[in-house]
């Protein structure tokens, strides 16, 4: 049978993490297919032909920005065909079928990053960026400002990776915020990691930290280059930014891999809707290319950003040039 190659082996845990990735992937795109249902695209596809995603919007009384990212998942996805993958705007589509609806919707989303912090940040990651983990180690104690820091992982791990340091987390999310502290005296670093829930741009610490990181942060903000142009603020000679994000491919590309598809899927289902709500946002989405990343940094004063050679799975590690 078709499906035993991805069944996982006993005691084969990148088997199983292979399978658990595949059948999220599905899920997600599951997801948009029954937004696809809800909001009357394929109906509208069906009827009116093909459309750009303004036309589309048009059609069926959607938002411009939102279609765009639901017709691209659809197109890397092989659920739709694009005529020109390379155009710049979103071009002509042709429906490969309508499929029926779905009865079910998302329940949450679990702390995905937890286990790769903890594990992985401050033990490979940073220690891969030699100057970083170099001053993260002497003398004196560096202060590291970890904005849109969730519930405190990456605070956490940084702090156990690196005795000497200390690091105040920044999240809008209350919630998220009072869980983080918890997390932190369970950990035993409460001592020296604090948690802040406060929105980046209104924060009044310039010159203070040799380290700003936003991990995995940037495509979940509503205005990013104002968080951009914050950390450029809070830093104090020779200090540095360092961001991670999703590690989508460089230039939009029909059909696409398992991967950008899985980004494109939670693009659609959370990160793109959640910031929607804010009239000036960038509305950004879960597929934050590079090229993106470089103008919210050059719109926040940086002069350009540098990819960095870190082994960090699905994620892409950068340096923003002062």
């Amino acid at each position: 049978m078709g499906a035993e190659k991805h069944q996982a082996a006993p005691g084969d845990p990148a088997a199983l993490a292979d399978r658990l990735f595949r059948n999220l992937a599905g899920a997600l795109e599951l997801l948009t297919i029954y937004q696809g249902e809800r909001l009357g695209l394929y109906q509208a596809l069906h009827a009116g032909g093909p459309a750009t995603s303004a036309e589309l919007a048009a059609r069926t009384g959607t938002t411009e920005r939102y279609i765009r990212e639901w017709l691209e998942h659809h197109a890397v996805s092989g659920l739709l065909d694009v005529d020109d993958p390379a155009a710049g705007r979103w071009p002509a589509v042709t429906p490969c079928g309508a499929p029926p609806p779905l009865s079910w919707a998302p329940e949450g989303r679990p702390e995905f990053n937890r286990a790769v912090f903890l594990n992985l940040l401050g033990r490979q990651w940073l220690p891969a960026i030699a100057d970083v983990d170099r001053r993260l180690r002497s003398q004196p104690p560096a202060r590291v400002a970890d904005l849109a820091c969730g519930t405190g992982w990456s605070s956490i791990a940084m702090a156990q990776a690196y005795p000497l340091i200390s690091v105040d987390g920044f999240d809008l999310d209350t919630d998220a915020i009072e869980a983080a502290r918890c997390h932190a005296a369970e950990a035993g670093v409460a001592d020296r990691v604090t948690f802040t829930a406060a929105d980046a741009s209104g924060l009044s610490l310039s010159g203070q930290y040799d380290l700003v990181t936003i991990l995995e942060g940037p495509h979940d903000m509503s205005r990013p280059a104002d968080a951009l142009r914050v950390a450029r603020g809070l830093l104090r000679a020779p200090g540095c930014v360092i961001v991670a994000d999703e590690r989508v491919d460089e230039e939009f590309t029909a059909p696409a891999s398992l991967e950008e598809q899985y980004h494109y899927g939670w693009s659609v289902v959370a990160c793109l809707p959640a910031v929607m709500g804010d009239p000036d946002t960038a509305a950004t989405g879960a597929v934050l290319r590079p090229d993106t990343l470089r103008r919210y940094a050059q719109q926040a004063g940086f002069q350009d950003l540098e990819i960095l050679p870190v082994d960090a799975g699905m994620l892409r590690f950068y340096r923003l040039i002062p």
